[in-house]
């Protein structure tokens, strides 16, 4: 006989995604200043490597009567000039993702690690190419204020596509072939649709 987990797999991942996600969300939040510095080193030196405005100073700061670090504004300074930039939006990605892998029922502890692991760094390169972006580019998006908030949207939902991908990918790999068109049926289909013509 089954167990209630086996009976009800949904139920219970929407219970420990319930669980889990609050945790999860207070750890980020709470390290969220020191990730914003890592994120603007790693974002000022692409910066540097690809723009013509050498950035030269860096700061991370938080604003006042945000809750738990809720609202960080990552600001690169270049000679006199300030460019700040408000990336708790997109920057709070990472944590449903870890939620949704931890809730992820029947997983292997490996494969959890490994899909932990991919995801982050993929959601990392999606921010500082996003950041990188909107500060070489940034008069011609001023131009264009949809493409910011497109990619700003995508990035947002980049954390629940991959967690789909990664735990689901061998479901959805099944689906998809059993969406796909028999390629010997259809041949078998034509040749004898051929045949009564003839």
């Amino acid at each position: 006989m089954k167990s209630f987990y086996e009976r009800h797999p949904v139920m219970m991942f929407v219970l420990r995604f319930i669980l889990i996600a609050p945790f999860v969300l207070s750890i980020w939040w709470y390290f969220s200043p020191k990730y914003a510095w890592l994120l603007g080193q790693m974002t000022g030196a692409c910066i540097n490597l690809f723009g013509d405005v050498p950035i030269d100073a860096m700061e991370v700061r938080t604003l006042e009567g945000s809750v738990l670090n809720t609202d960080i504004i990552l600001e690169f300074g270049s000679g006199d000039k300030k460019f700040p930039i408000h990336i708790s939006r997109f920057m709070n990605n990472i944590s449903p993702f870890i939620a949704l892998v931890l809730a992820s029922p029947s997983v292997a502890f490996l494969r959890r690690i490994k899909i932990l692991a991919g995801g982050i760094v993929i959601l990392i390169l999606g921010q500082i190419f996003f950041l990188v972006t909107a500060f070489l580019f940034a008069q011609e998006i001023a131009r264009a204020t949809e493409i910011p908030t497109a990619f700003g949207l995508f990035l947002m939902t980049l954390p629940f596509m991959l967690w789909i991908v990664f735990v689901y990918w061998e479901r959805l790999a099944e689906y998809i072939a059993d969406a796909m068109p028999d390629e010997d049926a259809t041949e078998e289909t034509t040749t004898t649709d051929e045949e009564g013509t003839t």
